[in-house]
């Protein structure tokens, strides 16, 4: 009997320890694949990932000199100047706008001697702090949409640069080492005159500087090269396993229940949106924070396909948009076929809205040169449209649109051509019945 109570306590131990490692497996047991957040993590890899110094670049590099002004867009220039300032060291970082009137600020930004490092929106200081070298650890959590040089300032061992933003009539200043300005001067000042001439004009939201002469460029055609739009579904849905695809006619659908993302076969593009953070709109009140996760969100699927650079952003909807750049000239098209939109809840994306496809094959023998007018005959052609009101006028830049080939819709075209900012928005410049054809470039 004894021997028989020994054995029942011995598989009565067993029992009890193997209970506790069951116990544990369970409470310590991870799945195959991690979770971040209550969301499935699935690597896809669809392009390249990109840091803010290929993002956040400059549109143009505007010179003036002896009363003239010198201006160039192309993206080798602006790389290998960026570059060089990429070598300096900033310090003295101080906000000292309450010294420039309006006045006083424009004659800083346009003034005789001035180099003016020109971007298309406001940018973040603290973002640019990845880009450049500020000794400065703490910097103003202010933006700026100009970097100025003074070539005259280098006599003493210090020079000035100001970061402004002409949009908020801010004015933030800083110090470098006169040495390095001589040396920038010796390398790129000495070049001017080798760049176009550009004249000034007074538009609603300050002087833009446009090319003095007729402008040359090139149109080009492409084979785009699509990406599988299931990589994307594995990327923006919490589990790709449980969601839904539905195809017809006109594109695809995929939802989980909560979130959708739809494709359009006829312009190739894929939208997403996440309905539960509509309400969390405009939460976002910090152009650095907006900025950072937008970034962050495409690398996670190395979504960065073809150049795009970021573009605008409009906190109020806590949008921003990254805009294709091809030459250093901005692409447009009517339909969103050539920018990445992000508009972002408190914490997670509300809408994503970009074009599934890369411009990958160029045909070199359909590569056609395409002359547009100076700024003034634009201008002036602009100025005779219907019920066209100047006060309207914001920007203009020469650019490119993308369009299919009308004989073969699988091709796309960039043609050259004046755009237009106004009311907001970018309109091409084109007369189909001018009769100037390719010379004219108001076709």
């Amino acid at each position: 009997m004894k021997k028989y109570e020994n054995i029942k306590s011995v598989i009565l131990a067993v029992l009890v320890v193997a209970s506790a490692i069951l116990t544990w497996n369970i409470w310590t047991y991870q799945p195959d694949y991690e979770t971040i957040n209550n969301h499935y993590l699935y690597e896809v890899e669809i392009s390249e990932n990109r840091d803010a110094s290929s993002l956040i670049k400059p549109v143009k590099i505007i010179f003036h000199k002896e009363g003239a002004h010198y201006g160039t867009v192309n993206e080798r220039d602006i790389d290998t100047m960026m570059k060089e300032l990429m070598k300096w060291k900033f310090y003295d970082f101080r906000n000292v706008s309450r010294y420039f009137n309006q006045k006083e600020l424009q004659r800083l930004v346009n003034g005789n001697g001035r180099v003016d490092i020109e971007y298309s929106a406001q940018v973040p200081l603290k973002m640019y702090q990845n880009v450049l070298h500020f000794e400065d650890k703490k910097l103003p959590n202010g933006t700026f949409d100009h970097i100025i040089l003074n070539d005259m300032n280098t006599a003493g061992s210090e020079a000035t640069v100001y970061f402004v933003s002409v949009h908020n009539k801010a004015v933030y200043k800083t110090t470098i080492a006169s040495s390095q300005l001589k040396e920038w001067k010796k390398i790129y000042l000495t070049k001017v005159n080798d760049k176009k001439e550009y004249s000034a004009y007074k538009f609603k939201t300050g002087t833009v500087y446009l090319p003095k002469e007729k402008t040359t460029m090139i149109r080009y055609k492409y084979i785009p090269d699509f990406i599988e739009t299931e990589k994307f579904k594995d990327a923006l849905f919490s589990d790709p396993h449980f969601v839904k695809k539905n195809v017809n006619s006109e594109g695809e659908e995929y939802t989980d229940g909560s979130s959708l993302m739809r494709v359009n076969y006829t312009n190739n593009m894929m939208f997403y949106v996440n309905p539960a953070q509509e309400a969390e709109l405009g939460h976002i009140s910090d152009l650095n924070d907006l900025m950072g996760k937008s970034i962050q969100f495409v690398n996670e699927h190395g979504g960065w396909t073809d150049k795009y650079r970021y573009f605008d952003s409009d906190l109020k909807e806590s949008k921003i948009v990254y805009r294709l750049f091809v030459n250093g000239y901005p692409v447009f098209n009517e339909n969103g076929m050539a920018e990445i939109q992000q508009y972002w809840g408190k914490e997670k994306i509300y809408k994503y809205e970009r074009p599934y496809f890369t411009l990958n094959i160029s045909l070199p023998s359909e590569t056609v040169e395409i002359t547009l007018p100076s700024a003034q005959e634009a201008l002036d052609f602009l100025s005779k449209q219907p019920d066209f009101n100047p006060d309207l006028l914001e920007d203009m830049e020469i650019g490119y649109q993308l369009i299919r080939s009308p004989k073969t819709p699988k091709i796309l075209i960039l043609e050259p051509a004046w755009y237009y900012k106004y009311g907001e928005s970018w309109f091409p410049l084109t007369n189909k019945n001018s009769g100037g054809g390719n010379q004219s470039g108001l076709e």
